[in-house]
Parts: C-alpha cells; structure tokens; sequence
C-alpha cells in the first residue's frame, strides 16, 4: 500500500531544486515570492470534492478561489493588484454556471479593487456541471520602502497575534460532512458556520497594522498550530501557543462548551484550517502599537502565544499550561478530508 504523502517534504525533494538562489522564490520556504518593483505573487488550486464541494454555488466558488490568495498577499502587508485565473469545467457545464462564476469574481474585484490580468479556461471529460479545479495566481503591491514580513523573521521574545476566530470553517465543514449534532447546534450558528466554511474573510485592513508592527507573518490556511510551526520552523525559533487564549466566534464557543474533553476539542479548532486570518509575531516594545492600530482599522487581533529560543517546535499549551498532545498539526493537501 503506497504511503501517504507529506506535500512540505515533497516540495523540499522534487520542486525546491527547481528554484533559483536570489531570485526571490525563498527556496519556496514561505507564502508569496517576490519580484521585481516590491511586487509579490502567490498561488492556490482550488479542486472540487478536497476544497469546495461541487454543488457550492459556483459565485461563492470564485471568490473564495480569490480571497485564499488575498489572504496570502494580506499577510505580507500587501495589497492585492491583479490576478491571473485557470478554470476547469466538468463536461456538462452550461453559460449559466460561467455567468454565476464570472458573478462572483465581479463582485470581489469591486471589493477589493483588483482586476483580471488573463488565464485559461478548459473542460475535462467528467460528467456534470459546474468546476472541477480553480487555479488563481495573485499578484500584490508592497507600500514602496517595506520590506516582505517573512516567514523567517520570528524572534525569541516576539509575542505571537493571530487576527479574528479560529474554528468557525472547520466546524462549517463538519456540519456539511453530517459530523456534528443538529440537535446540539442552533439554526442561526449552523448558518453562521457553514458561511465562514463557504467565504472566508480575509483582514484586508490590517495590511497598514501588519507592515508598521509584525516580524513575522502568515495566513492561517492549514491550521493555527500548522502555520505558526511554519514561522517557527523557518525561524528556527520555538512557540508557545495558549489554547484558552485562542479567539472564537460565539458559535465556536457553544460548540466547545458541550464537548466533553475540552482540551481535545480545542485542538481540534486550532488545526482544523481554512481559517484565513493572519498570524504573525511583534516585538514586546510595538505589541502595544500593534494592538491600537489594529482596533482603528476594526480588526479584531489576539495575544495568544509567546516565541523562544528553539529549533521550530510548536508547544500547544491548555489553561493550566500544560503541554497539549494533539495527533495532527493541520491540513495536508496530500491526506485531506473530501468534499463531497
């Protein structure tokens, strides 16, 4: 029986050779790479039945393809400029699900002020209608004079933020896979979880707190715990992470309050992913600075971990401080969860 893949070995193996020292890709160890002019691109590939399950309406298809990379040029404390979009269409595919797609794209380039740059578009040979895999390349624009927020900035000392709640997409997830009671869950929070599964929101005004304050930056895409071990790692600094102090929405927050082991559950929300906020690291001396600049751009941001001195190890701490054993760190591409 093949074994199963672990996608960062992968990419250290077959596709880092393929880099090029100097040329802005950071041997592929962060979110964006960097070109010419402080522009930076990033990529995501959104594929039917692992990302967004194919009776999604296919609008809020197209902007969640859109804000997944929005939220990596956020994190570096840039602005989305332009993008460039690959679609592959199930073979029964109509002009109407073109138009509702085309919709959705509209409506968040208005909304964040971008535009298309060109791509391609293609059918496969499977049956049905709607997408089988969205792939969207993103550019952004970096303030002129500001370094990237790398991922391999973190410092011993730096207190760990992360932006807005954890947990809601996943639990929107479970509800849709039939995992979670209905019984136990109100209609209201059921809507409310499976829209933050559906579009995410990305912090888009945090850009100007994040470029003023963090070392260190990263979207929460894979998981909490997952992402803050991908700056540490890079860092070669360890973390602290305080799970009681991790943010939920009110909805998380009931769902947590009838679990029977809350620790185990609170692990849960900081691996499930597709959370789409903004980790990052801040001196002790601009936590304050951090903070304030955060509540004027109507950013919620939240002190939920300390970094040490270390070799990249995520120590995932309870009320008590004790160590946390959680059996998986995250999302892998490789061994995901269908949406089906």
């Amino acid at each position: 029986m093949p074994q199963p893949f672990n996608e960062f070995d992968l990419i250290a193996k077959y596709f880092r050779p393929l880099t090029k020292s100097g040329t802005g890709a950071f041997a592929l160890g962060d979110d964006v790479a960097m070109l010419q002019d402080a522009d930076i691109v990033t990529k995501d590939v959104l594929v039917a039945g692992v990302h967004f399950f194919p009776d999604d309406p296919l609008d809020l298809v197209a902007k969640k393809g859109l804000r997944v990379n929005i939220s990596d040029i956020i994190a570096k404390a840039a602005r989305p400029a332009g993008y460039v979009l690959g679609c592959v269409w199930n073979n029964d595919a109509t002009e109407d699900d073109l138009a509702l797609f085309t919709k959705g794209l509209s409506q968040d380039q208005q909304a964040h002020q971008l535009y298309l740059l060109g791509g391609d578009t293609t059918k496969s040979q499977n049956s049905g209608s709607g997408l089988t895999m969205v792939s969207v390349t993103m550019f952004g624009q970096l303030p002129k004079g500001q370094p990237l927020i790398a991922r391999r900035n973190a410092c011993p000392g730096d207190v760990v933020f992360v932006s807005g709640t954890m947990g809601d997409a996943y639990l929107g997830l479970l509800l849709r896979q039939n995992l979670i009671s209905l019984t136990t869950m109100s209609k209201s929070d059921q809507a409310f979880l499976a829209g933050r599964y559906l579009l995410p929101e990305p912090p888009l005004p945090l850009i100007s707190a994040l470029g003023a304050n963090a070392h260190a930056s990263i979207d929460v895409s894979d998981g909490l715990l997952a992402d803050a071990g991908h700056i540490a790692k890079a860092s070669q600094i360890d973390m602290d992470i305080w799970l009681d102090k991790m943010p939920l929405s009110e909805a998380a927050g009931r769902w947590l309050a009838n679990q029977k082991n809350i620790d185990q559950a609170m692990g849960q929300l900081a691996t499930g992913g597709d959370d789409y906020q903004v980790l990052c690291t801040v001196a002790p001396n601009k936590v304050d600075d951090y903070q304030a600049q955060a509540k004027q751009a109507g950013v919620s941001v939240t002190k939920i971990g300390i970094c040490l001195a270390g070799d990249g190890t995520i120590h995932a701490l309870n009320a008590q401080r004790q160590e946390v054993e959680i059996p998986s760190s995250g999302y892998s591409h490789f061994n995901a969860p269908q949406a089906e």
